[in-house]
């Protein structure tokens, strides 16, 4: 009997030591995973700079792009030279000196005074432009097309003597669209052939407003954008431009400044 309870109490100590073991490997175990398991927020933060820099390329080849673009567009349009029907005149971007254009025709038809000049595509178009308007029983005059430098410069001077400032009404020679061949101002007799803003409530300057893109030209000088053009809102001058370009610039109701700067 004494024998059984010594061979009992060794089991024990045996059973109990097998458990404390078991205990402590569960104990390392559990810490061991505990450190070598990456934490969530670790990855999270790994994860979310991988797509900011990948966010940054993406930003960085769609500016490239819009880069390109532009420069097609404007390698496309040539806006710097002076005789191309593309050109940009205005405060910052004069025509060259000494610029005559060599195609000017003569147009005597509805005129408010004396014949006037514009080049020969343009006023192929403005043809167009009068002959629809006609048929549409509409009254438009002709008021003023071509200009040359020494013109522009006696018209200047003028409109400085006359009003102290003349750089908002009337271009300074080198920087006028009607210098171009490629400008038209338009009235009409219902309100006594006037270059006024009451134009744009005459139904002449209402269908010219919204038609005059289908044949190449565009209102030059909208309301609203006079920061943008450097000039006060003409509804009666308009610029000859192509169908291409003329149609774009109405439909997105923008200048030829805002075109080519990117707007």
């Amino acid at each position: 009997m004494k024998k059984l309870k010594v061979k009992n109490k060794k089991r024990f100590t045996i059973f109990l030591a097998l458990m404390l073991l078991a205990g402590s490997s569960t104990v390392v175990a559990l810490e061991k995973n505990s450190i070598s398991k990456p934490s969530t927020s670790s990855k999270e933060l790994k994860e979310s700079s991988e797509k900011v820099n990948s966010s940054d390329k993406t930003n960085n080849k769609d500016n490239s792009n819009n880069e390109d673009i532009k420069k097609q567009l404007l390698d496309q349009y040539n806006y710097k030279d002076s005789n191309s029907i593309f050109v940009l005149v205005n405060k910052e971007n004069k025509l060259e000196d000494g610029y005559i254009p060599t195609d000017l025709v003569e147009i005597n038809y509805n005129l408010v005074n004396k014949p006037i000049q514009m080049r020969s595509e343009a006023a192929e178009a403005l043809n167009n432009m009068m002959v629809e308007g006609k048929a549409n029983g509409l009254s438009l005059l002709l008021s003023s097309g071509y200009r040359s430098s020494d013109s522009q410069e006696t018209l200047y001077s003028d409109e400085v003597a006359t009003r102290g400032e003349g750089i908002n009404y009337v271009a300074p020679p080198g920087t006028s669209e009607h210098e171009t061949g490629l400008a038209i101002d338009i009235t009409s007799n219902k309100i006594g052939c006037k270059l006024e803003d009451i134009f744009d409530t005459t139904e002449e300057g209402q269908w010219l407003r919204d038609n005059a893109h289908r044949f190449g030209f565009i209102l030059r000088y909208p309301k609203d954008k006079e920061e943008i053009t450097g000039y006060l809102y003409e509804p009666w001058h308009f610029r000859y431009v192509g169908v291409e370009l003329a149609t774009e610039l109405y439909e997105r109701g923008i200048t030829l400044e805002e075109y080519y700067e990117g707007e």
